[in-house]
């Protein structure tokens, strides 16, 4: 369901580059079926079909990042402000 999203962030990206803006995305690594079902039982929700899609192959994501901050993301798993 989501095999297009990474052809659709590389264009994002060379607009980006295009207009000299300083943003990137950042996908984050994989959730575990554990993970999800601890969430929905946490939340008391069963999540929608895709977004147990979405969250397999990429749990959760940071868009419109400006570069600098990407190493804060990485280094510390989020953005500080």
């Amino acid at each position: 369901m989501f095999e297009w999203l990474p052809e659709r962030i590389e264009q994002a990206q060379q607009v980006f580059q295009e207009f000299s803006l300083d943003w990137t995305f950042i996908l984050n690594p994989p959730a575990t079926e554990t993970e999800i079902r601890a969430c929905e039982e946490a939340l008391g929700v069963t999540l929608p079909p895709s977004y147990r899609e979405f969250l397999l192959r990429h749990n959760g994501a940071n868009f419109f990042v400006l570069t600098w901050a990407k190493r804060t993301i990485a280094q510390y798993g989020m953005i500080l402000g």
